[in-house]
């Protein structure tokens, strides 16, 4: 099982590090050629090393926590608001950008898109962490074992610390715009954290 969180985490770790201004900066210096595929790249790794550890979670046997049907229909209402509020948030923005279809501005370019203030942004900062979080505690409820709780709490502490790192790159890019914007609406949680 120390396998298995260990991959998580790494599964996190790396995908900060790929989504830190230094590296891009650094690929762009590089190779700004390359870097027009960069978001591309790192969206399509992303997406196939997500499936990859899914599907080893999904072998891994551990002791069962609870078992409540009660519980359980409460993480399929998890799971359906968190796949609702990502389809909602990224209906806010141009998904051919933010998957790389579009070509990738140079990390000290202006953004390709504007600050989003509506839609789901209206409620919170962060919607598809917001989704992510409901998704892994919807998970747990369904599937209460041990690893999935792991696998919960190290995706929730990610959340927190991806944003904390998220939001000093768009106060970078946005400046008081987005210091405005963040001292209005919460950041995770809406109306709470």
């Amino acid at each position: 099982m120390l396998t298995f969180f260990l991959a998580w985490i790494g599964y996190y770790g790396f995908h900060s590090l790929l989504a830190s201004t230094e590296l891009k900066l650094r690929i762009a210096r590089f190779s700004a050629r390359f870097y027009r595929y960069y978001r591309l790249v790192y969206s399509i790794s992303a997406l196939l090393v997500l499936g990859i550890l899914a599907n080893f979670s999904w072998k891994v046997q551990s002791p069962i926590l609870f078992q409540q049907k009660l519980v359980t229909a409460c993480g399929f209402v998890l799971l359906g608001i968190g796949a609702l509020v990502q389809v909602m948030a990224i209906r806010s923005f141009n998904l051919r950008v933010f998957m790389g279809l579009d070509s990738t501005p140079l990390p000290n370019q202006v953004s390709l898109q504007p600050l989003i203030v509506d839609g789901m942004y209206k409620y919170v900062r962060h919607p598809l962490y917001f989704g992510v979080l409901c998704m892994a505690l919807g998970i747990l409820f369904v599937f209460p074992y041990q690893h999935v709780l792991g696998f919960s709490l190290i995706t929730i502490l990610y959340l927190f610390i991806g944003s904390y790192w998220e939001e000093k790159k768009l106060i970078q890019e946005f400046g008081s715009s987005y210091v405005l914007y963040k001292s209005r609406v919460k950041g995770i949680i809406p109306f709470l954290v």
